[in-house]
This record gives structure tokens, sequence and C-alpha cells, in this order.
């Protein structure tokens, strides 16, 4: 299926007229972008042409890092009306992004269409695992609860609430599914699990049907984008929402039968992102002429295991050091369960004595994780690269499981 691809000349109107207003908005508004059609020699009358998509810069998130707050920010905005929204760092390296209020409405409104899509029905009770908000918190039928809290501590708010649907991270749901198999009680199951955030492979798949007793689908986003594409009970495939988010798909040469995801925001105006490669991967089949997405790769983020054989979530590790000072990225790789290697990548005008401040600090916060006594191995680094095309892990266990 070489050479597949969602833009192409049978874009219906409404994609046409969004994304010629994206690409003339970004080059009279936002300086990044004017900066690079410019070098291309590309005009605003050529802009109008939707084919031209395909041979515009491909922006990774490294670059928008790269680039000043005001030459990413469409100028028709006033920054104090805008709101500041921050990944989870699981790629080991946070990125903030400005939405306006209209936006975060087409975003929100996406989302709940992939959720009626999937079966979810606004009387029904939704519990979601989630980073966005501290501890446990309701809306209407809606309620929060945080991946950063003990297993334990989410099963208790499992319980108390008796979701109808259940959605959440894949680790930490995979993590409440083992605990529930450990329960000699049982505990009502829901309707429908929904798995984001990370690769749903199939053994975490088979787990989580198995533990919970109802159909298990997995939704793909990203802060940059919203949702971009979701499964429905018993369908094959993604569904993408393409008047909202186009999705390029290249072959990887590196990585047989899976495809790069080049994606373009049609309703992000405030801090426009066009053509984002987010290093994932896909696997994609032809169906009628079209590409269907059935099978995201590249998202899945190791539990580290503890002494005494528990599993720690990775956001815990990812959460409490993504704010350590002087620290742009992380990787911590588990070689046996005493020893850690944990490389920095660190401004290289960091001097020794704020790197000794560093190590005591992560330290201290491993060993409040996972108890004393470990072995901590630090490597100082100006640039950490993702191994080969794959996305990069910031947490990642080789310790074999039983």
């Amino acid at each position: 299926m070489p050479g597949i691809s969602q833009i192409r000349s049978e874009l219906n109107r409404t994609q046409r007229r969004k994304l010629r207003r994206l690409l003339i908005d970004a080059w009279r508004n936002v300086p990044l972008y004017r900066t690079l059609y410019a070098r291309l020699g590309l005009s605003e009358r050529e802009l109008a042409d939707p084919q031209v998509l395909r041979s515009l810069p491909i922006i990774s998130k490294a670059d928008l890092l790269a680039t000043p707050l005001d030459q990413r920010i469409n100028r028709r905005f006033d920054l104090s009306n805008l709101t500041k929204e921050t990944t989870t760092g699981s790629t080991g390296q946070a990125f903030s992004l400005y939405i306006d209020a209209h936006y975060r409405r087409h975003r929100n409104l996406r989302f709940l269409r992939g959720l009626l899509s999937a079966g979810y029905r606004p009387w029904h009770r939704l519990l979601l695992l989630t980073d966005r908000h501290a501890g446990s918190s309701r809306r209407q039928n809606w309620h929060y609860q945080s991946v950063e809290d003990s297993t334990e501590h989410i099963l208790d708010t499992y319980i108390r609430v008796r979701p109808q649907v259940l959605y959440g991270f894949t680790t930490p749901l995979r993590l409440l599914a083992e605990r529930l198999r450990q329960r000699p009680q049982t505990v009502p199951a829901p309707r429908l699990v929904v798995a984001t955030a990370e690769m749903l492979d199939s053994a975490t798949r088979r787990t989580l049907q198995a533990v919970f007793g109802c159909p298990v689908i997995d939704f793909y986003g990203m802060t940059e984008m919203g949702l971009v594409a979701w499964q429905r009970p018993g369908a094959d495939g993604y569904i993408t929402p393409r008047s909202a988010v186009l999705t390029e798909l290249i072959p990887d040469d590196s990585c047989h039968g899976r495809y790069r995801m080049l994606m373009t925001n049609l309703d992000l105006r405030a801090s426009p992102i066009i053509r984002f490669d987010s290093g994932d991967l896909a696997f994609a089949r032809s169906a009628g002429g079209e590409p269907v997405i059935t099978a995201f790769e590249g998202r899945r983020i190791d539990t580290l295991v503890c002494r005494d054989g528990t599993e720690l979530s990775p956001y815990r590790i990812t959460d409490a050091l993504r704010d350590i000072p002087g620290v742009s990225r992380f990787k911590v790789t588990q070689r046996d369960l005493t020893s850690l290697d944990v490389d920095l990548e660190v401004d290289s005008a960091s001097v020794d004595h704020s790197r000794d401040r560093t190590i005591a600090r992560i330290r201290e916060i491993f060993e409040k994780l996972l108890g004393r006594g470990l072995e901590l191995k630090f490597a100082f680094t100006d640039k950490l690269i993702p191994d080969g095309t794959r996305k990069f892990r910031p947490v990642e266990s080789r310790v074999l499981r039983p």
C-alpha cells in the first residue's frame, strides 16, 4: 500500500475551506509559518490550493519547543485571553499549547462524539482516569480520578463510583484490572472500557476484557490535536474525524507495514500546528481506495517493577521528574529490581554543583517511590535521542514479568 495518504483531491468542501483558511491565516499572522513558507518561495495564492499541504515542511515537537512563544502564537489573538495547556510529558519533554474558547468547544464536542459513537450515553456514570484533574472530582455524571494516585486509591474510587463507562490511560487501567482480579468480592462491571494515551496491545486488551467483562476500545489522541481516532465495539479499524484533523500516512521504510502520521489541526488557530509528526506509527489497510487505520504503535510506556513484585505507574515517575530544574528531558531504564539508569538532558551551561543537587533530588524521589537501597546510575547529555523511528519512551523496564 505504498504512498497511502488521506490528503488528496477528494477532500470535501468543508475540508478544503478549513484547510485553505488555516494556511492563509498562518501565513499572514504566525511568524513561524510565514518564515517557513517564505523559504520555500510560496505565495499566499499558492497556499490557497489545499494540495500544497504535501509540499509544506514537517513540524516536530522539538521544532515547536525551539520556537519562541511569540513566533508561534497567532497575532490576531491576545495571549492573556488564551488558555495554556501542557502535555503530559510522556515523551520526556512537556510542551505548552495555547487555545481559545472557540477551539476548546470544538475539541470537547469531538471527544463527546467519540464517546457517543462508542456507546456512551449522557445518563451513564463515566469515570475518567486522567492527569488533567488533581485528586478525585465530579462534574454531573463525569467523575475524575488522578492517575498519579496509587492503584489502591483508584480502586476505592472505582468501587464508589460504580462506573458504567470507564475511560483512562492504559497502564492505570491494567493495574486496576490486576488489582480487581485479586479481590474476592464481586464489583459491578462497566458497559464499556476506553483505553487511551498508550498503545493498547492485544495482551492488555484481553486482560481488560476478562476482568471487566465488557468491550474494550481504544481512543488515540494528544494535547496538540485532541481526539484523532477512535474505535467502536465490534467494528474493524478506527474512525478519524477528517473535518477536524487531517492525517497523512507516510510509509516508514525502517518498519515494514507501519506508517508515519503527519497531522494538521484544522480547528486550532491561536497556536496552529500544521503537518505535525508526533513520532507515533500506525498500521493501515486500504478499503475502497481509502486508508483505514487498524492499529497504533509507539505509545506503550512501561511500568517499573518494585522489589515486592508490585508495579509502579510510569506517570508517577514522569510527573515527579518533569519539573526538576535544569532538566529538559529524561529517560529512566530499569535493568533489574535494584538498579536504574537515569539519563538526563540538561543545558550545556549547567555546572557541576547544580548537577549534584539534581542527582540528590532524583535520588530522593526514587527512594520515596521505590524504597532505599537502589543503585542509580546517572548520565548527563546535551541531547537525548529516541531509538530509531519509534516514539521516545521516558520510562522503560527490562525486568522480566512471570
